[in-house]
């Protein structure tokens, strides 16, 4: 992780023109163990803090219902340096983030990860900004923070 540079994506209204405006409706659902669940209308987002990883392993898994019959699963593996970059925790970006912040503005990214500006996340990359599209948009408020900023401090729970 090093120090971004950031670059002002191109908006589309008030937001990044690559980030979907249902990120605005994802809340804190709840924690169980080593598990944060984030969920809105049409999707749903865990963070996994992985019991073999001494605390600095995650992985993100999510699903986004686009139609009644067509959606999208993924999962994203970060680190504790990665995640905090994300949920704007950190204002470090990724190794490999310098392309898409030139690219696509951002303040920080790292590819394959995130790409972040301001409190509009999307994961695991930038999109169109539409319905469709693979990613996951979040608008990190101040509950999100301190939601992952918790699941940071926790110890792991070995076999959750």
């Amino acid at each position: 992780m090093k120090k971004a540079n950031p670059r002002r994506p191109f908006y589309d209204a008030v937001w990044p023109d690559w980030w979907h405006h249902h990120g605005s409706k994802i809340q804190v659902e709840g924690r169980d163990g080593n598990i944060l669940t984030l969920s809105g209308s049409a999707a749903r987002l865990r963070i996994i803090k992985t019991p073999n990883g001494g605390g600095n392993r995650f992985i993100i898994d999510y699903e986004i219902q686009h139609s009644a019959d067509g959606k999208t699963a993924r999962t994203v593996p970060m680190t504790r340096n990665e995640l905090m970059a994300a949920f704007r925790l950190s204002d470090r970006t990724g190794v490999f983030g310098d392309g898409l912040i030139e690219r696509y503005g951002a303040e920080s990214a790292q590819q394959g990860g995130y790409i972040r500006w301001e409190k509009f996340l999307n994961i695991p990359c930038p999109g169109t900004g539409h319905d469709g599209d693979p990613n996951i948009s979040l608008e990190v408020d101040e509950r999100i923070q301190k939601a992952v900023k918790d699941l940071l401090k926790r110890k792991t729970i070995r076999g959750k």
